[in-house]
């Protein structure tokens, strides 16, 4: 997450100025720690309560909401600048998220999903839950793919571009950044995509 927030602030991102929504929020531990510092305001949603005193703890400038994610996202009326989709990599995934993730962006924002362009076989050992039949049903039917088991990263990036652009939104750039969570590339990456508001005059 250092490495992103160098890579946002080297691209002219404004975090100083940014509203962030992480989205799994878990502990923070993870990802939320390294950029919560640098954010204008900060929202965390978290399903478990077990985790709300340690959410609390250690982001006290934080919105703490113990929430279903895949339900608020389609309640919520916020507007926010920067939102961090880091999801489990379940059968699910975060797929429940779109479209309705993007009612939820301010117009100018960037968007930052985990995403799975693939699973190399020691992770299949170790997670046999995922890249199993129902998720690659899954995969298939959200990435608009006959070869769910694998997406190249061209791919994945062209589908959230689209995904963007049926929603309004106008994709300035985007990068991946690999997320090592083995000693072994496991075939998962951060994507990020700086998203604008599409004008409606030049659609009409």
């Amino acid at each position: 997450m250092q490495k992103i927030v160098a890579e946002l602030r080297r691209r002219d991102v404004d975090l100083a100025g940014m509203r962030a929504l992480e989205v799994f929020g878990y502990t923070g531990e993870r990802l939320t720690r390294h950029y919560a510092p640098f954010v204008k305001s900060l929202e965390i949603w978290e399903l478990d309560p077990a985790h709300e005193s340690t959410l609390r703890q250690n982001f006290p400038r934080a919105e703490v909401r113990i929430v279903d994610s895949y339900e608020q996202v389609r309640r919520t009326k916020s507007k926010y600048d920067f939102v961090v989709i880091d999801n489990h990599i379940t059968p699910e995934e975060h797929f429940d998220l779109f479209p309705h993730i993007f009612t939820l962006l301010s117009e100018s924002s960037v968007l930052m999903v985990l995403v799975a362009a693939d699973a190399n076989a020691r992770v299949r050992r170790l997670h046999p839950d995922i890249f199993n039949a129902q998720h690659l049903e899954q995969r298939r039917v959200f990435y608009r793919t006959q070869h769910p088991e694998r997406v190249p990263l061209a791919e994945l990036a062209l589908h959230y571009r689209t995904l963007a652009s049926e929603n309004g939104f106008d994709v300035d750039w985007h990068f991946f950044r690999n997320r090592r969570l083995l000693p072994v590339a496991t075939g998962y990456y951060d994507l990020l995509l700086k998203l604008r508001l599409r004008d409606r005059d030049k659609d009409e």
